[in-house]
């Protein structure tokens, strides 16, 4: 999951729509290293013994580069202990008034406010997230990171409290699986699978 949606972002910009890639898990940097070692293939052991092969290290600085150059697309990386509201997001997306499409990751490290239970909290994001993309008409993907409980069973939006209105409220709901077989080599380790739930204007 976590590759395609850096993916998902860059194929949207290099189709000549103006992104801003909001992640609210990392800072800037991060944001370029993390994509660029998962496109690369450089594991945790090999990073941690300082023996990356040498074409992964090229790969890696590659994509780095790359991923700098192109002009549509605008990494913001904001670290989760900063304490980030809605306000503030809103704020940063209206720094960059030509944008097109906006991708927020993570929605449910959105903090809330204080003496405010989770179902209060989500519902009045959802709805600050619905006015704004009204008023601004942009779209706004928002990701939200799926879980496994200790039966196997997906976690994901219908685990956070009030998500029921994100879901009422989403023109596009899409579910996206990773290849979790822990022996798979690189390239299959990080294929992945998009699963439409809810697509508004489709027939189903």
């Amino acid at each position: 999951v976590s590759q395609s949606r850096y993916e998902m972002a860059c194929k949207n910009a290099l189709m000549g729509n103006k992104v801003l890639f909001i992640s609210l898990e990392m800072d800037t940097e991060d944001i370029l290293d993390d994509f660029s070692r998962k496109y690369s293939g450089i594991t945790v052991e090999e990073e941690y013994d300082k023996k990356i092969p040498e074409h992964k290290d090229i790969a890696y600085e590659r994509k780095k580069n790359e991923l700098r150059k192109i002009p549509n697309l605008t990494l913001e990386g904001i670290r989760r202990n900063s304490g980030v509201d809605w306000e503030t997001i809103a704020a940063l997306i209206e720094k960059h008034p030509e944008t097109d499409i906006v991708f927020l990751d993570n929605l449910d490290l959105i903090v809330g406010r204080e003496r405010e239970n989770d179902w209060s909290r989500q519902k009045r994001i959802v709805g600050s997230i619905m006015a704004f993309t009204a008023e601004k008409h942009i779209p706004l993907i928002l990701i939200h990171h799926y879980r496994k409980s200790m039966s196997g069973k997906d976690y994901g939006m219908d685990e956070l409290a009030g998500s029921g209105k994100i879901g009422d409220g989403a023109d596009r709901i899409v579910k996206i699986t990773r290849n979790e077989t822990p022996e798979a080599n690189y390239p299959d380790k990080y294929q992945t699978v998009l699963h439409l739930q809810k697509g508004r204007g489709y027939l189903s």
